[in-house]
C-alpha cells in the first residue's frame, strides 16, 4: 500500500498537463463547432487528410531546383495538418471576449499582442514541444468593433521555417 500510493499521486501530476493539453484543444474545437454552421460567420476548415493528399499529389510536381522561392514555400507548410478559421462582423467583440474566456491562452506562448486606440486586440499565440523545437498549433485571435477572427493552424511546424517565412513576408512588403 505504501508503493501505491506515491505511484498514484506520481499519475496524477503526470496527468495534469496532458488533461489541460487536451481539455484546451477541445475548448478550441468545442468554439469552432459551435459557430461552424451559423449564419453570421465565415468559416473554412481544411482537415488533415486535405493537407496529407496536397503533400502527396501535389508537392512533388511542384518542386523545382530552379525555384528556390517555391520550395520554401512548400517546405514551410508541409508540417500543416489543419486549418480552422472562423470570421464574423455581427456583435464581434462579444465574440473575441467569449474565445478569450473559453480558450485558455496561458497554455500557448504569446509571440506578439498589438491593442491599437480603435479597440483591435490581435494576438499571435504558439504551442510548441520544447523538446523537438516544433509548433503543435498557431493561433490567431482578433477582436475589433469590425471584426472578429479566429485562425487556428495545427501541425508539426518548425520554429525556425516559420521566423524564415515571416522574415521573407515582411521584406517582400
Amino acid at each position: 500500500m505504501k508503493t501505491l500510493l506515491p505511484l498514484f499521486f506520481l499519475g496524477l501530476f503526470w496527468q495534469s498537463p496532458l488533461s489541460a493539453q487536451t481539455s484546451n484543444i477541445n475548448a478550441i474545437d468545442a468554439y469552432f463547432s459551435q459557430y461552424v454552421d451559423d449564419e453570421r460567420f465565415s468559416v473554412v476548415y481544411v482537415s488533415s487528410r486535405l493537407f496529407e493528399l496536397m503533400k502527396s499529389a501535389a508537392v512533388p510536381e511542384l518542386r523545382s531546383k530552379e525555384d528556390k522561392e517555391k520550395n520554401d514555400l512548400l517546405r514551410y507548410f508541409e508540417g500543416i495538418q489543419g486549418l480552422r478559421v472562423l470570421r464574423t462582423d455581427e456583435t464581434p467583440e462579444l465574440f473575441y471576449a467569449e474565445a478569450k474566456k473559453k480558450i485558455d491562452t496561458k497554455l500557448y506562448e504569446t509571440l506578439m499582442t498589438v491593442r491599437e486606440k480603435s479597440g483591435k486586440n490581435t494576438e499571435f499565440l504558439i504551442k510548441s514541444n520544447d523538446k523537438n523545437n516544433k509548433v503543435q498549433e498557431l493561433l490567431l485571435l482578433s477582436g475589433s468593433p469590425e471584426e472578429f477572427v479566429l485562425l487556428s493552424f495545427v501541425g508539426n511546424l518548425d520554429l525556425e521555417d516559420i521566423s524564415k517565412f515571416a522574415k521573407e513576408i515582411s521584406e517582400n512588403k
